[in-house]
Formats: structure tokens, C-alpha cells, sequence
């Protein structure tokens, strides 16, 4: 498990075409891929959609990719991204973790833009999403503290399947 600032870069794509191997695709779209790469990669054909880069936070550590990737970005204000970092490192990816096809979580501090945070999770499938594990991983007191204000309503989440 890695807790340190990471100068690793991430990219997650979404685009349209499948171009290449390790792509997912996107839950109730057929058109639309999501792909996550470390370092720089080329502009994949079909045009991409979203390319954010940022900077690894925390890392539950490498595994074999799932089935599934759960990705959601967060528009986390200055003031409030040490206890969402704190919250997500500390409590919330652990109770994730917990359950046995909740592979890996990511956290990626985003520069500049719409989005200070990039979350990232590798899943074994996606039924996990439904589980009453998730559930209750989203509703501890410190959730409800980390997740304060109107800002969580502006998240993006995307779910995708191996294509």
C-alpha cells in the first residue's frame, strides 16, 4: 500500500473508439472507451472525449486488472481537499478494500481545472457497486464530514467493463 505522494502520472481517457488493449467500455454506452495508463501516452484514434493527468496521492497497490473500473472525479475545493485526501486514504478505500472484489483504489490530485480529484477503483465486477458494503463504506460519520457542502453534487462518475 502506498500512502506517499507519488511523482507517477496517470492518464484516464475516455474515448471513442476501442484502440487499443486495455481498453473498458463505458456502462449504457457502446461507442464510448475508458482507459487508465501511467505515464504519457499518444492521442488514441477515434478522438478522445476527457485526458486528465495528474498526480498519485495513494495506492492500495498493483493487482491484476479487474473486470471493471469505477472512476469518479471530484471538484474538491482548496480548503477541503487535506480532509477529503485524509477521509479517502484512511477510511473510506480501506472499508472498500474489505471486500474481496474491491481490488485497488487510486487517488490522483489533479492540477488546475474543473476537477482537484481523480479517484480510480479496479473492480472484480461491477455488482460490487450495488453491494450493501459500498453502501455502508459512504455512510460513517466522517463521510458525512469529508463530503460537506454543495461541491460533491459537481462529481462525474464513470463505470466500464473490459471491453
Amino acid at each position: 500500500m502506498t500512502t506517499t505522494t507519488s511523482e507517477i502520472t496517470l492518464e484516464c481517457l475516455v474515448y471513442d473508439a476501442e484502440t487499443s488493449a486495455g481498453a473498458y467500455r463505458l456502462v449504457d454506452e457502446d461507442s464510448r472507451f475508458l482507459r487508465v495508463v501511467e505515464g504519457s501516452t499518444p492521442v488514441p484514434q477515434g478522438g478522445v472525449v476527457r485526458r486528465t493527468r495528474g498526480t498519485v496521492l495513494y495506492d492500495s497497490g498493483p493487482v491484476e486488472p479487474g473486470a471493471t473500473l469505477f472512476v469518479a472525479l471530484f471538484p474538491v475545493p482548496a480548503e477541503a481537499t487535506e480532509e477529503f485526501d485524509a477521509w479517502f486514504i484512511e477510511e473510506h478505500s480501506q472499508l472498500l478494500l474489505d471486500h474481496e472484489d474491491w481490488l485497488r483504489a487510486r487517488l490522483v490530485e489533479l492540477p488546475g481545472g474543473r476537477f482537484s480529484r481523480l479517484v480510480i477503483h479496479d473492480l472484480a465486477n461491477a455488482d460490487v457497486l450495488l453491494s450493501p458494503h459500498r453502501a455502508a463504506a459512504g455512510q460513517t460519520e466522517r463521510t458525512r464530514v469529508a463530503l460537506a457542502g454543495d461541491w460533491p453534487a459537481g462529481a462525474v462518475r464513470y463505470t466500464a467493463n473490459q471491453a
